[in-house]
């Protein structure tokens, strides 16, 4: 073979490699690829029967500067996988805002109400938050029928319970028909008294400056509250229904408040809770606030009933 022969071979060979070069530089991850991807939020929720996932995914476009967030609803199969990878979420809420500053500063109007937390009250009805300044609000959403495309399967999501704080860890036990989740209090008080006095002080005063009497003034990166974590329980139905207790209570109750330490010093549930299999107690991890906070790291496990009914401790 002639010099000019092997010139002609390698022609196409170096075309497919200028090609191939070409599609990688097209595929290429770019760092605005990175802040589009698509990302889960929070933890998903998978239904008593294992058929159906719920989960949160946020999403931010470049283009339009816009973050959405989107409650989404997998169908599983029976051992909780995939029934069909061909299959996508069902889009059943969405939520949309303008990140962009002049838009906050024109208080430009978010499109949807952003949910959060999604927990299963049965394999039909599904519960999730929407917190916002300083309130929260539990939705219940129920499947009405079957059928094709966004919302098709799933009714308008009705209000279960409205509460005066921001609240997290969203729990329900289907056995016991309790929902629990954690609320910032102050010691010794319901959210309904701490919500009274954080609207008092908000009227009397002029600043936000506060008083530390006590070693214990920052944690890591954040200064400490006089608030603490509290874990409190509601009784609602399967169908999203507020039940009241035996003494007439159907307001969030306090699990924490009324113990012989939870009343006289800063009793603060750390990194959630664990509800019992049945739903009647409440495990959590805490400080004993008999020790100085700010020497001490020991930490102990505590129990509690969640029944509002019941003389708690």
């Amino acid at each position: 073979m002639t010099i000019g022969h092997r010139v002609l071979c390698s022609l196409p060979i170096a075309a497919l490699a200028l090609s191939a070069a070409a599609q990688v530089q097209h595929q290429r991850f770019t760092p605005s690829d990175l802040v589009q991807t698509t990302r889960l939020s929070g933890t998903p929720a998978i239904s008593p029967g294992n058929t159906t996932l719920a989960y949160i995914q946020t999403h931010y476009s470049v283009e339009k500067k816009r973050q959405t967030t989107q409650l989404v609803i997998q169908p599983l199969g029976g051992e909780g996988h995939l029934a069909d990878s061909s299959l996508t979420g069902e889009i059943v809420l969405e939520h949309s805002t303008d990140v962009r500053p002049s838009a906050a500063a024109s208080g430009a109007k978010k499109a949807g109400m952003k949910p959060a937390q999604p927990v299963w009250l049965s394999d039909s009805a599904l519960a999730f938050v929407v917190v916002g300044d300083g309130e929260s609000t539990v939705y219940a959403l129920d499947e009405k029928h079957k059928g094709h495309g966004r919302n098709s399967g799933w009714g308008k999501p009705k209000e279960v319970t409205r509460v005066d704080a921001e609240i997290s860890d969203l729990a329900y036990s289907r056995e016991s028909g309790i929902l629990a989740f954690t609320a910032p209090v102050y010691t010794g008080t319901s959210i309904k008294q701490t919500a009274g006095r954080d609207k008092n002080e908000a009227q009397d005063r002029a600043d936000s400056g506060q008083v530390f009497d006590e070693l214990w003034v920052r944690h890591w990166d954040a200064f400490v509250s006089p608030k603490v974590s509290q874990i409190h329980s509601l009784r609602v139905s399967p169908r999203g229904l507020v039940v009241a207790g035996k003494r007439g209570g159907a307001g969030p109750h306090n699990v924490m408040q009324g113990t012989a330490v939870a009343d006289s010093a800063r009793f603060e549930a750390q990194q959630g809770f664990v509800l019992s299999p049945d739903g009647t107690r409440v495990a959590f991890v805490a400080k004993n606030p008999a020790l100085e906070y700010a020497w001490q790291t020991t930490s102990y496990i505590y129990l509690a009933s969640t029944d509002s009914d019941s003389n708690n401790k």
